[in-house]
């Protein structure tokens, strides 16, 4: 890209995500003082943003002297976005317009003996056949994947659930929907979604940690979610805990999400019993105040979160830690979590990064159709 171009995609993603982050509409002046361009300049953008229909008029706003100012909004039933999760068993995706709002759901169970070909199989022809139904135009596609995902290359690197390595995801997307797509790891997306829309959305710096089955993290910083050299960025569950310890679906053994998760709680708990009576961290949580084992094994797993906190936060130094996932839901294990962690920081400033739980709903799914809204229609350029 010329440094023209560059500066002219660069300027109509200001204003863009200038019109998108007024919720109640923005004027051109308005738009002109918070991007720094000139006015000539933000109605020749607008101009081309209504044509594209991604842009609206709206009522007109509260007049400093003169005529009232007409507000812009974006557009955001005129076009779909559609967003997949492709989990460890099932297969969602929703689509949505272009404030995100999830408008249609649909699951697809992922059987457990898949090879690359009928994987991809199924999440193409699901996909196709979703796409089809929608009746508005469908201006691409945001994956987002469980396990390891290189999103430059457009790889789903190593799904452990699926026992799949280096598959071609996004290309076998776009070929089948000849729409652009957009892949990252799921907790990326989830972080990404908690930028525009949850917790994060006025924290200059955050760590989102999803504790839920397994235990990953993404760090965002002036909006943006570091990827890393390779896509591995915040992969705290699997640095090492224990060498000695539990094989961990990666096929190491002792990583910290063998110790600090919800099927370490579920494993925990039964070992403690000496019996399989749990199926899931929500049938532990039921039993907590009951039965000893299941409190001992909500206690240990609370214990390790701690840890896990403790060495994000001396590893990232956010401005804010976000949780999200089955875990953080549980008011106990949080506390415990605290508990373990407050005498270990290595500052006070550090033992006071505050901590907040999401409460955004579907947030993968909002976070994958906000990588399509990222990349193909706001065109955010490198800095």
């Amino acid at each position: 890209m010329s440094s023209f171009q560059h500066m002219k995609a660069r300027n109509r993603s200001r204003v863009l995500h200038a019109i998108r982050q007024s919720t109640s509409g923005i004027s051109r002046a308005s738009i002109a003082e918070m991007t720094g361009l000139t006015a000539a300049s933000v109605t020749n953008i607008v101009t081309a943003l209504l044509q594209e229909d991604l842009v609206r008029e709206t009522k007109a706003g509260v007049s400093s002297g003169g005529r009232k100012p007409i507000l812009l909004k974006m557009n955001d039933q005129a076009k779909r976005l559609v967003g997949v999760d492709i989990g460890s068993n099932e297969l969602r995706m929703a689509s949505a317009g272009l404030d995100t709002v999830l408008l249609r759901i649909e699951t697809v169970p992922i059987p457990e003996q898949l090879t690359e070909r009928s994987f991809l199989s199924l999440i193409t022809s699901s996909l196709q056949a979703f796409v089809e139904e929608e009746t508005e135009q469908v201006l691409g596609i945001g994956a987002a994947v469980h396990g390891i995902v290189d999103s430059r290359s457009g790889l789903s690197v190593h799904a452990p659930a699926h026992g799949l390595k280096k598959v071609p995801l996004q290309q076998a997307l776009e070929e089948a929907s000849g729409l652009p797509v957009s892949i990252c790891n799921d907790v990326k997306a989830m972080a990404l979604a908690e930028s525009w829309y949850g917790e994060g959305r006025h924290l200059a710096s955050f760590l989102f940690i999803n504790a839920g089955r397994g235990l990953g993290a993404a760090y965002v910083e002036n909006g943006k979610v570091s990827e890393g050299d390779s896509g591995i960025a915040g992969e705290i569950g699997h640095t090492l805990a224990d060498p000695e310890g539990v094989l961990c679906s990666c096929g190491a053994k002792g990583c910290l999400q063998t110790l600090a998760s919800s099927e370490a709680l579920v494993r925990q708990a039964n070992e403690m019993t000496k019996r399989t009576p749990y199926v899931s961290g929500k049938d532990v949580a039921a039993a907590g105040s009951m039965d000893p084992a299941a409190a001992g094994a909500l206690k240990r797993t609370g214990t390790w979160l701690g840890y896990a906190l403790v060495n994000a936060v001396h590893t990232f130094n956010p401005a804010a830690v976000i949780f999200g996932g089955g875990l953080s839901r549980n008011e106990q294990l949080m506390e415990t979590a605290r508990s373990a962690a407050s005498p270990r920081f290595l500052t006070e400033r550090a033992a006071a990064t505050e901590i907040r739980v999401s409460t955004l709903e579907s947030s993968t799914l909002r976070g994958a159709c906000s990588l399509i809204l990222r990349d193909y229609i706001l065109q955010e350029p490198d800095a």
